[in-house]
């Protein structure tokens, strides 16, 4: 939710207030969490997540603003984190303006295990045996307000057949690619060719 370095950032909680959020969707990998087809043809309902159980929670409402950028993108970002986890529940970004120009409203799972059988395929020397409910991210939205433009996404996909998934969502796990080398920009890049 937020990737800038937060020392060029003026913050202030704006407001302590309770919201309905989607924290335990009970889906992953499962494209009926989506009230309708991302087909073009169903506007924004399509983006929003249906049968899934919302929860009223206290959320921190934290407003940013650039100080130490002049050519920043955005003037100012709030983000809307939970009281309990410290989660970003909902990012709202403002143009130049002032005006809303961008929100992305991750869809969480937060539980021990997403689903039966999990993980699909595991990854070596994982050991999934979680006793505290974990921060799984399965499905969000992204929405560019000014254009009236909306992206979904699904990791894992939902397109795909669970035997299919690759790196689903598991936490400090001691595998070999938690290694400090892992998370170089050298590592990055040798990653990505």
């Amino acid at each position: 939710m937020w990737n800038a370095k937060l020392n060029y950032w003026n913050f202030r909680v704006l407001a302590v207030k309770d919201f309905m959020v989607l924290v335990r969707s009970g889906k992953y990998g499962d494209r009926s969490i989506w009230c309708a087809p991302r087909d073009g043809t169903h506007g924004f309902i399509a983006v929003m997540p249906c049968n899934v159980p919302w929860e009223k929670r206290k959320m921190w409402v934290v407003e940013g603003i650039p100080t130490g950028y002049s050519q920043y993108g955005y003037s100012k970002r709030v983000v809307y984190l939970d009281a309990d986890n410290f989660g970003p529940i909902w990012n709202e970004s403002y143009d130049g303006g002032g005006e809303l120009w961008r929100t992305i409203v991750p869809y969480f799972n937060w539980s021990k295990k997403p689903y039966e059988g999990y993980p699909a395929n595991p990854v070596e020397g994982g050991k999934y045996n979680y006793t505290d409910d974990w921060p799984f991210l399965p499905n969000g939205m992204a929405m560019d307000m000014q254009v009236v433009h909306a992206t979904t996404w699904d990791a894992p996909s939902s397109y795909v057949k669970p035997s299919e998934w690759q790196n689903e969502w598991y936490f400090n796990e001691d595998i070999p690619i938690n290694t400090p080398s892992a998370f170089t920009i050298n590592h990055l890049i040798q990653s990505a060719r």
